[in-house]
C-alpha cells in the first residue's frame, strides 16, 4: 500500500511527458548557447585571476552546455567559496553550483530576462566594471 502511485502522480507525469514532446528542443540548445556566450563574453580575461569558458557536459552527464567560471583565489583575492557566499547574501540572491576551482552558470535554470541579473551581480562580486 504505501507504494501504490495516485492519479496524481499519474497526471503529473502524463503531463510533464506531453511538454517535453511539444519543447523545440534544438531551439532550446541554441538559446542555452547563446546564454553560455553571454556569460562567457562578460567574464572571460576582463579581470586578472578570472577565466570563463563553455563547459560540456556537466558533472552529472546532462548534454547542454553551461558556462565555468574559474576563479584564481590567490590574483583575485577571494575564493571560490567566498563568492558563492556574496551571491547568496545579495540582492537578489543567486545561487551557483561550485567546484573547486570555480563556479557554474546553468542556463538551464534561467530565464532570459534573468541573464543580465546574474552578470551584473557576478560582476559586482568580482569587481569588474
Amino acid at each position: 500500500r504505501p507504494m501504490k502511485v495516485g492519479k496524481e502522480e499519474l497526471a503529473g507525469i502524463d503531463a510533464a511527458v506531453e511538454l517535453h514532446l511539444r519543447q523545440d528542443h534544438k531551439a532550446e540548445m541554441a538559446r542555452y548557447e547563446r546564454i553560455v556566450q553571454d556569460f562567457v563574453s562578460a567574464f572571460d580575461k576582463k579581470r586578472p585571476g578570472v577565466t570563463a569558458l563553455r563547459d560540456f557536459p556537466s558533472e552529472a552527464g546532462q548534454p547542454h552546455p553551461r558556462a565555468l567560471i574559474e576563479l584564481d583565489a590567490s590574483v583575485l583575492g577571494k575564493s571560490v567559496d567566498a563568492v558563492v557566499q556574496e551571491l547568496i547574501a545579495g540582492s537578489p540572491a543567486i545561487a551557483v553550483a561550485h567546484g573547486r576551482t570555480g563556479i557554474f552558470l546553468n542556463p538551464q535554470s534561467l530565464k532570459d530576462e534573468e541573464v543580465p541579473v546574474v552578470i551584473r551581480r557576478l560582476r559586482e562580486v568580482l569587481g569588474i566594471r
